[in-house]
């Protein structure tokens, strides 16, 4: 199974979520309510979502991803994400 492919399971609908910046900085930037989640193949979110999803590029999104993963011993498959609302 494609780790990427578990669904979102940290908030129930209507929790805050918040959304914040990596070490060193580890400051709270922004936040919302979570609704809920769905799993989408990285070329769905990039048609979804574009430079939203924090990448300039799907090439880029798809490189982030596996760094991620080879970081943390994941292997790697076909790329996808969780999309929250």
């Amino acid at each position: 199974m494609d780790t990427g492919a578990r669904n979102f399971k940290a908030l129930q609908p209507n929790e805050l979520f918040l959304f914040k910046l990596h070490k060193p900085d580890d400051y709270i930037v922004g936040g919302g309510y979570f609704v809920r989640s769905t799993v989408l193949p990285t070329y769905m979110a990039w048609e979804t979502f574009g430079i939203k999803n924090g990448t300039r590029s799907l090439a880029e999104l798809n490189n982030r991803i596996a760094k991620y993963r080879s970081r943390n011993n994941i292997a790697d498959g076909i790329h996808k994400l969780a999309a929250l609302f």
